[in-house]
């Protein structure tokens, strides 16, 4: 499969977003016994035992924070030794616990949302699931019906508050393996403690006060992400590149980083007075990290 790659270069700018957010196997030691030989013959001799296949590296193990510390003792540090998020391994994700869990001690889920409208002139009402497709390259499947005017998005969502200071930029990859991007606007979202309600819990720790002035959810945003189309894309995204929200944070979003999330905008018509489209498309998401430019 060809892969391609996309790098954004650092730009300065503020605007102002509303996001959303709803927010191995041990090895066995085969046998094979040779058959007796038949009556005034010598016996033939028997096939050695085949041998097990061998065991899986043992699931990695984490003791996530109780509350999203973006400060304290719960706050992840990332060195510069490893920036992996996840990329769905055996050793990280978990289907019966809904967890992935990493080398670097970092617990997370996946999770899902949409716009919640109500259809529009005839129109559908958006819709999404997500799953980690382990039958074949493990995957975060993320399957979106955003409908008239309507968004919807997934990802991931961090057990413990991050510090990725130590790195410049989102990495991941991106291959569309069902519909069709050509009605929406892609995008991904660096989900920051300081926009997260202090009202969601699983875990709590948001700082931001849904009935403050502001609304919450304005996640740092790439907009207008390159399609993948069918093939595997590779995106590095700095920091620098994610529009911040206004007024701005006095705190970097990469020093409290609570999630990852992706989200597709359904696109106005090509016309004017046309009819607008949905957008219906299946992405799958993988190797998801922290890296230095």
């Amino acid at each position: 499969m060809r892969k391609a790659a996309v790098r954004i270069l650092p730009i300065s700018m503020t605007l102002g977003l509303a996001g959303a957010l709803a927010l191995g196997c041990g090895g066995s030691q085969g046998s094979r016994t040779g058959t007796a030989g038949t009556p005034g013959t010598a016996g033939t001799t028997g096939s050695a035992g085949t041998t097990g296949s061998g065991g899986g590296a043992a699931p990695y193990t984490c003791t996530p924070a109780s509350t999203l510390d973006c400060t304290g003792s719960g706050l992840i540090t990332y060195a510069l030794a490893d920036g992996t998020i996840t990329s769905f391994s055996m050793q990280e994700w978990s289907n019966t616990a809904g967890k992935f869990c990493n080398a670097t001690g970092l617990r997370g889920a996946i999770y899902g949302y949409n716009d919640g409208h109500a259809a529009v002139d005839g129109g559908g009402v958006s819709s999404n699931s997500q799953n980690v497709d382990t039958t074949g390259n493990r995957v975060l499947s993320l399957n979106w019906d955003a409908e008239a005017a309507g968004w919807a998005g997934g990802g991931l969502s961090f057990d413990s508050c991050v510090n990725a200071s130590a790195f410049t930029a989102l990495q991941f990859t991106a291959t569309v393996t069902a519909g069709s991007l050509a009605n929406c606007q892609f995008q991904v979202g660096l989900a920051t403690q300081d926009e997260r309600p202090t009202t969601q819990m699983s875990p709590p720790g948001g700082t931001c006060d849904p009935n403050g002035s502001s609304s919450c959810y304005r996640y740092p945003t790439v907009m207008n992400l390159a399609d993948p189309g069918a093939s595997v894309m590779t995106y590095t995204l700095p920091f620098s590149s994610f529009m911040m929200s206004t007024p701005q944070s006095s705190v970097p979003p990469q020093n409290q980083l609570v999630g990852i999330q992706w989200q597709v905008n359904d696109a106005a018509p090509s016309t004017d007075g046309g009819a607008q489209m949905p957008c219906v498309v299946t992405v799958a998401i993988d190797d998801v990290k922290f890296v230095k430019m």
